[in-house]
């Protein structure tokens, strides 16, 4: 909802959620390492001040200042990340650059595993086939929790998205 308002002013967000869903980091059923290595460092991560800030400069106040370098590193195997670039705030292309909240995130975890990090972009569609066939580690595009995924893919929930009605202004304040 944040990236359409961003890119049509015209437009803004009925301010009462229509409904929550949780959505997660997904990896395939086999890398229990590296899911067990994101369950642990998001079960702290989540609720930390660290968090808290990230949300709301991107989710809350998204725009061109929401961008933060986060510390990378560049040798060893990379985590492979797969996720859809055209979600604003969430994950975007800008100045060759992914960038976004949850590309933050994967910044961090990656930082955390001592691993350097690789997004992969793809067409949605393609995402969990290609954690299905290892060709990816991890994917996420706030990629709602389902029983049906749960039951060929794993999924960590980091955040909770909510339902809104986007409106034009004009409407809302009238």
């Amino acid at each position: 909802a944040l990236g359409a308002i961003a890119q049509h002013p015209g437009l803004t967000k009925i301010p009462i959620a229509i409904g929550t869903t949780p959505v997660g980091v997904c990896f395939n059923l086999e890398n229990t390492d590296l899911s067990g290595l994101f369950t642990k460092f998001i079960k702290d991560f989540k609720d930390s001040e660290e968090n808290r800030e990230m949300l709301d400069r991107w989710l809350e106040s998204f725009g061109p200042e929401s961008h933060r370098d986060v510390k990378e590193i560049k040798e060893g195997t990379p985590i492979r990340v797969a996720l859809l670039a055209t979600l604003p705030p969430f994950n975007f292309l800008m100045n060759g650059i992914i960038d976004g909240y949850e590309a933050e995130l994967m910044r961090k975890f990656a930082l955390y595993a001592g691993r350097p990090v690789e997004f992969v972009t793809m067409d949605f569609g393609a995402i969990i086939p290609s954690l299905m066939s290892n060709k990816v580690d991890a994917a996420l595009s706030t990629i709602a929790i389902t029983e049906e995924r749960q039951k060929i893919i794993t999924e960590i929930p980091y955040y909770e998205t909510s339902s809104v009605a986007i409106i034009r202004k004009e409407d809302f304040d009238a």
